[in-house]
């Protein structure tokens, strides 16, 4: 884990690195991660490859699954903006990257929630 990274995102960055995630893994696609009773099984890097829809834009966005380690790879995004290791431009960006994870987290498609999320921020 890379304690003194800090990733930065502007509004227009985030919608192009969310559009790009969808048209890697298709507009269909539902991010269904292994579940047991005590363990959601959502995070971002599922060892090195990406798994849900924030952990492809974070992919996208040059960083790693070391670098989150295990704690921040299974933390809400708004926790990673709270906590610093995320930095947004504004509430606008904070909702979009919100309302995606929150939607895609409820088996939303992943075309859906972003047009949602992008719908609910413009």
């Amino acid at each position: 884990m890379t304690d003194d990274l800090h990733v930065s995102l502007t509004y227009d960055e985030a919608v192009i690195l969310l559009d790009k995630a969808v048209q890697t893994k298709g507009e269909d696609y539902v991010y269904r991660p292994a579940r047991t009773p005590w363990d959601t099984g959502c995070a971002y890097f599922h060892g090195k490859k990406p798994g849900c829809i924030i952990g492809h834009l974070f992919a996208l966005k040059g960083v790693t699954a070391y670098d989150l380690g295990e704690i921040r790879n299974v933390m809400a995004v708004g926790d990673l903006i709270d906590n610093g290791f995320l930095t947004v431009e504004d509430v606008k960006t904070h909702r979009l990257l919100v309302e995606a994870q929150s939607l895609q987290d409820v088996q939303v498609p992943w075309g859906q929630a972003v047009a949602s999320a992008k719908d609910s921020t413009s």
